[in-house]
């Protein structure tokens, strides 16, 4: 290679790879800003990327609904068990043990409820195709995959 073309030749590559970037992080923020829009944005996003037909689609929607319900449920429990363990913030003297118990429990019913959601999510799941699941899984990898799917709307009430 002449030591002409090697400038044209360095610049190509470099050009290719930035456009290549840009369309990567492009692509990367589009697909996030549609998975923090709506919940139906949301859910719709990850129907067209698994390509999910309507009865796929309908099934993610009512998992969603009962994913909600344990969740909202498992808050409820959890806010009383909460205000007991703050309460000994304002107490005179602190009960290491009453606050260690609370946390377990607190825990306890959490942990149960991730595994409740993860065996109905693995239901789901197992009516789909292979690679719609591996490539479930995959989208899953972003920490912020089931919350967006299935956690409540970022939309919150103003006090």
């Amino acid at each position: 290679m002449s030591a002409t073309k090697l400038p044209w030749v360095l610049f190509a590559v470099s050009l290719a790879l930035n456009v290549f970037f840009v369309g990567g992080v492009g692509y990367s923020w589009l697909t996030t800003g549609r998975l923090v829009e709506s919940p139906d944005a949301r859910l719709d996003t990850v129907a067209e990327q698994l390509a999910l037909n309507e009865s796929e689609k309908q099934g993610l929607i009512e998992l969603r609904g009962r994913l909600r319900e344990v969740w909202s449920a498992m808050r409820s429990q959890n806010g009383g068990v909460r205000a007991e363990a703050l309460e000994e913030l304002a107490s005179a003297e602190f009960d290491r043990e009453k606050v260690l118990r609370l946390t377990r429990q607190r825990y306890e019913l959490r942990s149960t409820t991730i595994v409740d959601s993860m065996e109905q999510l693995h239901g789901y799941l197992s009516t789909l195709s292979p690679e719609q699941r591996s490539q479930f899984v995959d989208m899953a990898q972003d920490r912020r995959f089931f919350r967006n799917l299935f956690g409540r709307s970022r939309t919150r009430k103003q006090p």
